[in-house]
């Protein structure tokens, strides 16, 4: 008779997150079908104290955090609020009783949540989420207005802690739907084009009705939802068409309106990128959506230079006036302390946008920041976003050169345009991730201050040196990479994206398994995310996993790292290593030794920067920067 393997003894975490699970069970059974009176119930109350104190001990390992978090929020706190509204809908409100009872509980759940994100900071997008849901709900019981404000702040605190997950902005095309549903269909937008993109932000959009919009949003939004039917090119010319005459004709107004026009302007953009991530394999849709944004950008730049170059001199003295006292404003702004600040950039996640108006001495009208705003400031950081977008989707393709030669003319207007701004701009870019946030929440942010885009142009072109088709680079200007001779290492990037002719090993090099150290994955996870969406065997160290505990909790991009790579690891499109070494070459060497076979088995380092591919001797292991290497991988994609 075999002796029986001994079962391994639980870990303590393990023991907690089945004592979690049992109580669970008793909070549900006593929780059916109850009524918001019996809340107060001392069993349910001991319940919910036990299985918050479980899933408390369970919070030590990181791997279970994220795990029990949504079980704690559901169980111990959504389903409570959903006892209140499910009466409030029965009975068309609450009993007094019943609304104190209801108040006491968020206000409790809220401090419990916000202590909860301090203490554990990678939960803090969670938390954010689940508070704003905690106001969104508040605000339809208790029909107060400041619970909708609360929400939508706490949706962009969310936002702010992950830029890259598209739920809370489809949360606040949900909140802003009712009075403000032109921003409601920029959220939905932008929840569908976000790296990890909210499935049903689409659904959601074509809910909403456009018979009470302005005549431009109208026509704007018909030929953005054209974008969505079956392709077809006539269809599409008619809507465009349409569009164009209807902005023309807004254009030639004496005072156009430059904040209609701007915003009917980002749905068509956001619009068109949304169709082409829905239907990834019709390259003709893609072509011409590219193509044909791009031709309104170009309309749109014209028409505005055109108007600012013809407006009167004492106007533009004046604008020049206004724009001094902004930046002048702005400065005294940043000197305040952080807390002030703090407030302040969280007023403009607000649904109200208040912005003071200054006196001027002797002037008998008074002009509002945001009415002298050069509108070409917002409609570059679109086409430099839009452009970003377009650039990173067409990594896996080869574009035609009739798309090269549009991609080309557009990098082109935007270096020439931004060079034309040099002298405001704030240089080097500001590390702040605010900045974005507020772009990101308040696209075409006609309300704000020139100031806040001389900010939010440079940290938008900073990426311009990753992109694949046409790099740019800055140098006191911003100029094509490359083209500046002492910079040798830009120079051999730029010409690595041409089409390679050459048959080289260093150039057409790929290998079985790319081992990624940490900082590829904080500062390049773009890289990381082609090499998974390309079916690569990427493998990562424990050594590299427990940089990233420590760089979490003080690191944006660390923590955004740390969500994106515990779900690849879990689906097993990122293999942990088992064996512990702290030098890459040690943990490549023994997972190697690991294999059965070596035959036709090669592994590449992926380290930081643009060193050039170095093969070991006598190994199968070569290292590579990651910028070297993704320059001439996505080249080599385009040829295939």
């Amino acid at each position: 008779m075999e002796e029986s393997t001994p079962e391994k003894p639980e870990t303590p975490v393990i023991v907690h997150v089945n004592k979690a699970k049992n109580v669970l069970k008793k909070l549900q059974s006593e929780m059916k079908d109850i009524a918001p009176d019996g809340l107060d119930d001392e069993d349910i109350i001991n319940l919910r104290k036990k299985l918050v104190y479980e899933c408390e001990k369970t919070f030590v390992d990181s791997e279970w955090r994220q795990k029990m978090y949504p079980l704690l929020w559901i169980n111990a706190f959504y389903n409570t609020i959903f006892v209140y509204r499910g009466a409030w809908k029965l009975n068309q409100g609450l009993k007094q009783s019943e609304k104190e009872g209801y108040k006491t509980f968020v206000k409790k759940a809220k401090s419990y949540l916000l202590r909860l994100s301090k203490t554990y900071p990678d939960l803090s997008y969670s938390v954010f989420n689940s508070i704003g849901d905690i106001h969104r709900y508040s605000s339809e019981i208790l029909k107060d207005s400041e619970e909708l404000k609360y929400a939508i702040k706490y949706y962009g605190y969310a936002v702010k802690e992950n830029l890259e997950n598209g739920h809370p902005f489809n949360q606040l095309g949900l909140l802003l739907k009712a009075n403000s549903t032109w921003k409601s269909v920029i959220m939905f937008l932008r929840a569908g084009i976000s790296a990890e993109p909210y499935s049903k932000a689409v659904e959601n959009l074509n809910l909403i009705k456009s018979e009470y919009f302005e005549k431009l949003h109208e026509i704007s939004m018909e030929y953005m939802l054209e974008m969505f039917n079956p392709f077809s090119r006539i269809l599409l010319d008619g809507s465009k068409k349409k569009w164009i005459e209807h902005l023309k004709a807004e254009l030639e107004e004496d005072k156009p309106n430059y904040r209609m026009i701007l915003e009917s302007f980002a749905v068509i953009v956001l619009g068109s990128l949304n169709a082409m991530v829905n239907d990834r394999g019709n390259d003709d849709r893609q072509r011409y959506l590219i193509t044909a944004i791009a031709e309104d950008f170009k309309l749109l730049f014209k028409e505005f230079g055109d108007i600012l170059r013809n407006s009167p001199v004492e106007d533009r003295i004046k604008k020049r006036f206004r724009e001094a006292r902004a930046r002048r404003k702005a400065k005294n702004a940043e000197d305040s302390d952080d807390d002030e600040e703090d407030d302040e950039e969280y007023k403009l996640f607000s649904d109200e946008e208040k912005e003071e108006s200054e006196e001027e001495d002797e002037e008998s009208d008074s002009v509002e920041i945001n009415s002298s705003l050069d509108p070409v400031l917002p409609l570059l950081s679109l086409l430099i976003e839009w452009y970003h977008f377009i650039d990173f989707y067409l990594i896996s393709k080869r574009p035609s050169v009739a798309l090269r030669m549009t991609l080309q003319t557009m990098s082109q207007l935007i270096i020439d345009t931004t060079n034309k701004y040099i002298d405001h701009l704030q240089l080097p870019p500001s590390t702040t991730s605010s900045t974005k946030v507020i772009w990101l929440l308040k696209t075409p942010g006609m309300s704000l201050p020139e100031s806040f885009y001389h900010q939010l142009i440079p940290i938008l072109l900073k990426s311009a040196e990753t992109w694949n088709s046409f790099p740019i680079y800055f140098e006191r200007y911003y100029k094509p990479l490359g083209k500046n001779h002492d910079l040798s290492t830009m120079r051999e990037m730029a010409r690595l994206q041409l089409e390679h002719s050459t048959t080289d090993d260093t150039t057409t090099f790929l290998p079985t398994y790319y081992l990624l150290e940490a900082d590829v994955i904080r500062t390049r996870l773009y890289v990381v995310k082609a090499l998974v969406a390309d079916k690569a065997n990427l493998l990562i160290s424990k050594s590299t996993m427990r940089k990233f505990d420590k760089l979490k909790s003080k690191d944006q991009d660390a923590r955004t790292a740390v969500r994106y790579l515990e779900e690849k690891t879990k689906s097993g499109e990122i293999k942990l290593l088992i064996e512990d070494f702290d030098r890459s070459l040690e943990a490549s060497e023994a997972f190697l030794s690991s294999l059965e076979n070596l035959e036709n088995v090669s592994l590449l380092i992926l380290s930081n920067g643009n060193q050039a591919l170095q093969k070991y001797p006598d190994s199968v292991i070569a290292k590579e920067g990651v910028d070297k290497f993704f320059t001439r991988y996505s080249a080599m994609k385009r040829r295939k």
